[in-house]
């Protein structure tokens, strides 16, 4: 899998305003916490019902499958390490 700074910043779109995705999605991956989860486990949206927060800590940094992005352990890290260990 590329994990190119591209590649970061494209899969950080799919984090937001995704619900659509979300109902064609069997799995999902926060970049936060790095969990992988169902969508049904989902109960809290922002972006008037448009963005999911992670059901295990609260943060905006869902992506489902259906974007198109194999949620590995590998990527989340990646992501995680890109958005969330410089700041």
């Amino acid at each position: 899998m590329d994990l190119s700074v591209k590649t970061l910043k494209l899969a950080h779109k799919a984090s937001s305003n995704h619900r659509a995705l979300l109902n064609q999605s069997e799995l999902c991956g926060c970049f936060y916490c790095e969990a992988t989860f169902s969508p049904e486990e989902i109960r809290e949206y922002t972006d008037r019902g448009q963005t999911a927060l992670c059901p295990r800590c609260s943060i905006d940094s869902v992506i489902p499958a259906a974007a198109g992005y194999a949620l590995t352990a590998q990527f989340l890290s990646a992501m995680e390490k890109y958005w969330f260990a410089a700041a």
